[in-house]
């Protein structure tokens, strides 16, 4: 029961801290983790993947990368490549890699960020984590993870007591 106990309380806690890792400290420091939700960049970020985002400059970006960025008119975001830069007016076009015409230019202060890493059907989970639902069934996973952990405890204890 001890080793059970044991176990439950280091999975409780991993989950814990790989929520605050993945999830929490990154948006602090500008760094998302976005899940790929149209095939616009397919093949090379197929639909489920998981993108990493980190912020840069004008002066930094380069034709050919790849960024996230913010259509004036709504507040979804976007990732496609730079086909374009106009630095001069602080403006970029993009394209996605599947779409055969390119985007209106976007302001640069619409770019949320240039894409560093991504990973196949990684965005899935995220995807399911950032919804409602996803976030209630995590967290009562949490929870009743450590309450049967005190569960455990106090049995143990008991048991400990009458020997």
């Amino acid at each position: 029961m001890k080793i059970v106990k044991n176990i439950l309380f280091y999975l409780a806690a991993a989950l814990l801290a790989a929520a605050i890792l993945l999830m929490v400290i990154p948006q602090f420091f500008g760094v998302r983790m976005l899940a790929v939700v149209s095939p616009s960049m397919e093949p090379e970020i197929p639909v489920g993947s998981m993108i990493v985002t980190v912020p840069v400059a004008i002066g930094d970006l380069q034709v050919d990368d790849d960024v996230t960025f913010v259509r004036n008119e709504s507040l979804v975001l976007i990732t496609h490549r730079v086909i374009a830069i106009d630095e001069e007016n602080g403006r970029i076009t993009t394209q996605g890699i599947a779409n055969n015409t390119a985007d209106a230019p976007v302001s640069i202060d619409n770019i949320v960020g240039r894409v560093v890493f991504r990973l196949p059907l990684a965005g899935y989970p995220i995807n399911w984590l950032s919804s409602v639902r996803g976030k209630i069934i995590a967290a009562t996973a949490i929870v009743v993870l450590l309450i049967v952990y005190a569960m455990i405890g106090v049995m143990v204890r008991r048991d400990h007591r009458n020997t």
